[in-house]
C-alpha cells in the first residue's frame, strides 16, 4: 500500500542495513529502527523502546499559524512569579536549537498519514520528552534554556527545570534507579474497556482502532472542549472529572443548537445514547465534535453512527492481514464457543474463520472486505426496544474534526460522510484508518513495535490530490442482508 500511496518500499532494506552497520551504540540502532517504521507514515505504526522515561518542562506547545506557541501551563510545576510567560507566547528555541530544528528532529520518529498531524505531534514533544518513542529523549540536563517571545514582541530567556519520571534506557551503564516524581501532566485517557465473551475476543482484536501512544496535545482524549463556548451556553454534562462526554445547548437566532463532544471511542456509545435522547427534543440541529479524539473501538464508532443516522445505512468494512497464529486463535475460539457459546457465536466464528483460511491458503496479503463488527455492514438506526420506533437523531448535524481525529474517530467521520449524513467542518483527520496490534521487535533488543493489522474500506470511492483513490467496497464477503425498511 505504501509503495502505491507514498512511493516507499519498506522491503528495500540495504540502505537501512548500511546505516545499522555504521551505528556505534544501541541508541544509534534504535533511532534507525524508529525512523524506518516512521517512513510508513502510518499513525498506528511506531517503534517503541523498553523505557518508561518521561520529562516535562511544565507546559505544552502546539503549532498555530506556523509558530510553536505555549497553549497550557501547569502552575503546580512552574511558579508564575519565576516563570511569567503566558499562554500564546512563542517558543523561539530550547537549549540553543530553534523550534523548527526540534520539529524536524522529532518528526523523523513519528510517521502519520496527515503531514499536519505529524508536525503538531513533533511540536508538542519540544517541552515533553518520551523516550519510548524518541530514543534520546533522556539526554537532557536538569534544566533547559528556553527562549520565549511574548505577544508584545519581547524576547526573554528562562532556565526551566525538567521534571523527570520513569526509568530511562541508558547505553552501557547499570540500570538506574527509577526517577521520583512522575510528571503530573500525563493524564490517562478517559474511557473503559469493552466487555465481551472470552471466546469472542477476536472481535476486540479486529476493532482496536486507537492511536498507539498518548499525545501531549491539549485536550487530547478529554471531554471538555479546548475552545471557548458561545455566550449563554448551558452545559448538560461534562464538567465532572469522570464524565465520558460533554454536551449542552446554546441559542443561535431563533434556533437551539446542541453540542455533543465525544473525546474517545472507548465504549462511549452508552453516554452518547443518553445525550442524544436528551438533545433530540430540545434542539433544532447538532454539532458533534470528534476533534482531538484518539479513537478506540470500531464497534463504538458503528454504535454511535446508529445514534446519528435515522435510516438504514451501509457501514465501513475492513481487510485484515492474516497469519497462521490468527487462524489457530479462531479455531480455539470456535472450540470454546461450541462448549460455552450460542449458535450465533459459532456461526460468526465459522464465517470469519472461512475468510481467514481462504486468504491464508491463497497467499493473499489481506482478506476480502469483512464487517467492522458483527456479521454484516448493513445496519439499522437506533430504535426504542419497547416501541420499535427510531430514536436516532434526525435533524441536521455538523461534524467537527481536526488533525487529531484519529482511528475510530476517523471511522465515525467516514461512515457519516459516506452516508451523506453530516456536513464535515474543520481539518482533515489524522489518517489512521486501520486497527493496531503490538509485537516484539526482537528478543534481545527487548523493543516493541505497533503495526497496523487491517485497513478500513470506505463505502464511497474517495479521491484526493495527495493520495491515490481510496479502497472502497459496496459488497461484503459475508452474506449481505437488506436491512429492515425503517
Amino acid at each position: 500500500m505504501e509503495k502505491q500511496s507514498i512511493q516507499y518500499d519498506g522491503l528495500q532494506l540495504q540502505p537501512w542495513l548500511n546505516q545499522i552497520g555504521q551505528s556505534q551504540t544501541d541508541l544509534d540502532y534504535f533511532e534507525i529502527c524508529s525512523e524506518y517504521v516512521a517512513k510508513y507514515q502510518d499513525g498506528h505504526s511506531i517503534f517503541l523502546l523498553p523505557s518508561t522515561f518521561y520529562a516535562t518542562l511544565g507546559f505544552t506547545t502546539d503549532l498555530y499559524s506556523g509558530k510553536v506557541l505555549i497553549d497550557s501551563i501547569d502552575s503546580t510545576i512552574l511558579d508564575p512569579t519565576n516563570f511569567p510567560f503566558q499562554v500564546g507566547d512563542e517558543i523561539v528555541s530550547v537549549d540553543g536549537k530553534t523550534a523548527a530544528y526540534w520539529i524536524t528532529y522529532f518528526s523523523q520518529f513519528r510517521g502519520i498519514g496527515n503531514p499536519a498531524t505529524a508536525l503538531r505531534q513533533a511540536a508538542s514533544a519540544i517541552p515533553n520528552r518520551d523516550q519510548s518513542a524518541a530514543p534520546r529523549a533522556h539526554e537532557i540536563a536538569d534544566t533547559a534554556t528556553v527562549v520565549v517571545k511574548s505577544s508584545s514582541g519581547t524576547t526573554t530567556t528562562y532556565t526551566v527545570p525538567w521534571l523527570k519520571g520513569g526509568t530511562p534506557y541508558i547505553q552501557a551503564q547499570s540500570t538506574p534507579d527509577p526517577t521520583v516524581g512522575q510528571p503530573t501532566s500525563r493524564q490517562p485517557l478517559a474511557g473503559r474497556a469493552a466487555a465481551g465473551k472470552p471466546w469472542m475476543q477476536f472481535v476486540r482484536k479486529l476493532d482496536n482502532y486507537r492511536l498507539p501512544v498518548k499525545s501531549d496535545i491539549v485536550g487530547f482524549g478529554l471531554a471538555k472542549p479546548v475552545y471557548a463556548l458561545p455566550d449563554g451556553f448551558k452545559v448538560h454534562t461534562g464538567l465532572q472529572d469522570f464524565d465520558a462526554v460533554f454536551s449542552g445547548i446554546f441559542a443561535a437566532g431563533n434556533l437551539n443548537i446542541g453540542l455533543l463532544r465525544i473525546p474517545t471511542m472507548d465504549g462511549t456509545e452508552f453516554e452518547v445514547q443518553a445525550e442524544i435522547s436528551f438533545l433530540s427534543s430540545r434542539t433544532d440541529a447538532l454539532i458533534v465534535d470528534v476533534s482531538r479524539n484518539p479513537g478506540g473501538y470500531g464497534c463504538t464508532a458503528e454504535a454511535i453512527a446508529q445514534e446519528l443516522i435515522p435510516s438504514s445505512f451501509h457501514s465501513l468494512q475492513q481487510q485484515f492481514r492474516v497469519t497462521w497464529s490468527d487462524i489457530l486463535t479462531l479455531q480455539l475460539a470456535l472450540s470454546d464457543a461450541v462448549v460455552y457459546g450460542t449458535q450465533d457465536d459459532i456461526d460468526a466464528i465459522n464465517q470469519l474463520l472461512s475468510v481467514y483460511q481462504d486468504a491464508f491458503a491463497h497467499k493473499q496479503r489481506l482478506t476480502a472486505g469483512i464487517p467492522l463488527c458483527g456479521s454484516t455492514s448493513d445496519l439499522i438506526p437506533a430504535m426504542d426496544p419497547k416501541t420499535g420506533k427510531v430514536i436516532a437523531y434526525s435533524k441536521p448535524i455538523l461534524l467537527l474534526t481536526d488533525e487529531f481525529s484519529a482511528s475510530a474517530a476517523g471511522l465515525l467521520a467516514a461512515i457519516l460522510q459516506d452516508n451523506q449524513r453530516v456536513l464535515v467542518y474543520g481539518a482533515r483527520t489524522a489518517g489512521a484508518g486501520g486497527s493496531v496490534d503490538s509485537f516484539s521487535a526482537g528478543i534481545y533488543s527487548e523493543t516493541g513495535v505497533n503495526l497496523t493489522r487491517s485497513l478500513a474500506i470506505r463505502n464511497q470511492t474517495i479521491a484526493t490530490l495527495d493520495y491515490p483513490t481510496a479502497l472502497s467496497s459496496k459488497e461484503s464477503v459475508f452474506a449481505r442482508t437488506k436491512p429492515p425498511t425503517i
